[in-house]
């Protein structure tokens, strides 16, 4: 099955859609955002209008009236011939804290992926929601980074609890790197600084956390394509030839001594602000090669390009990067092979996106294919 062709298929809800009103929404468009592969084999959706974030959940050839059975504010929907459940705003029968978090004073849906995670926005502050029992790894990499990173901003941990599946984090104030690529005529100048406030991030003491190299990135990289086998049979292969030598080397890339590693770093969290520079959203922070957060960042800059979003051509924008670094001749030979690893992670990511995701996936896999081997 091509995710794309369903993906297509559950873009919109419509206007008229009765399930709107059952979920007390206003008669608007729900377009969908974003989409992940679930647990249980289908897909989790997220939708925007109406003024806030819906999550759903596709299964195939799912029956929607059995699947909303046991969920709680869930409504069953069939959209072009595809059955999904969709959630009421601010609810998620896995994320029982959510509904808590969403009746604070001022409270904003910021993302939501069903019965995985949601991030709440409230006044001063954002609520991280997850599963109960899944907070400690979360709350100790923010407090490790809190407490040893210097003149970089990072949020500091103002309350966490396991039991309820919630960390509560200081609001950082800045503009996102990210807005700044469309809005700044010398992007340059911020991607240098992102480069320099990253090498200082990168020499804090190492958070406790299992350690994240070579072997750990391949890893990740497998279990990506993985979950791409079952909704595209065409770019699944694709994957797998250009992954095959990509997933050799990496097992065979000699060990670094380790720094402490972001291991989701893009665009969006990194805030340039009037002071310096602050990193968001350290959820998986660990010890680790420092080319793995410079690949992930300098194929975001690629992908930005390709989607329209900055004008900074892509071997420019990775020069600015390794040159606010610093980076030695050693950490840009592995560089290259850490950005195919990445450029196909996310292809994998894409494929399961709406608009224009697919296509970014096939660009993604082809940068992937022609990028220079590792030396």
């Amino acid at each position: 099955m091509h995710p794309e062709g369903v993906i297509h298929r559950l873009a919109d809800i419509p206007a008229d859609e009765p399930a709107l009103s059952a979920l007390g929404l206003p008669a608007e468009t729900l377009r969908l955002r974003r989409a992940w592969p679930h647990a249980d084999g289908g897909l989790a959706l997220e939708y925007t209008g109406a003024g806030t974030i819906v999550t759903g959940i596709w299964f195939r050839g799912g029956d929607a009236e059995r699947l909303a059975r046991g969920r709680a504010g869930a409504v069953p929907v069939e959209v072009s011939g595809e059955a999904i459940v969709l959630q009421a705003p601010g609810t998620d029968r896995r994320l029982p804290a959510l509904s808590e978090a969403m009746a604070e004073a001022g409270a904003t849906l910021v993302g939501h992926r069903a019965e995985r995670r949601a991030v709440v926005a409230v006044p001063g502050a954002y609520v991280k929601v997850v599963r109960p029992g899944r907070v400690a790894r979360m709350a100790t990499a923010h407090r490790a980074a809190a407490s040893g990173v210097r003149d970089v901003a990072v949020p500091r941990v103002i309350a966490a609890d396991d039991k309820a599946g919630t960390v509560v984090l200081e609001a950082i104030p800045g503009v996102s790197l990210h807005d700044l690529l469309a809005l700044s005529p010398d992007p340059a100048q911020h991607l240098r600084a992102a480069g320099s406030a990253l090498v200082r991030f990168h020499a804090a003491p190492l958070p406790p956390a299992p350690h994240h190299g070579p072997l750990e990135e391949a890893v990740v990289l497998e279990g990506w394509i993985e979950r791409l086998r079952a909704y595209d049979a065409t770019l699944f292969a694709e994957v797998c030839d250009a992954a095959l030598p990509v997933l050799t080397a990496l097992t065979a890339l000699a060990p670094v001594p380790a720094v402490t590693l972001h291991r989701d770093l893009h665009d969006k969290q990194i805030l340039l602000r009037s002071d310096g520079v602050g990193l968001i959203d350290l959820d998986t922070s660990a010890p680790g090669d420092p080319a793995i957060d410079i690949a992930n960042l300098v194929v975001h800059m690629r992908l930005r390009y390709w989607q329209a979003h900055s004008t900074i051509d892509p071997t420019a924008a990775r020069e600015a990067i390794l040159e606010g670094y610093g980076a030695p001749p050693e950490l840009r030979r592995r560089l290259d092979l850490y950005e195919r690893a990445t450029a196909l992670r996310l292809a994998c990511v894409y494929a399961f996106r709406p608009d224009l995701g697919h296509a970014l996936a096939e660009l993604l896999t082809k940068s992937a294919t022609r990028a220079r081997p590792s030396r």
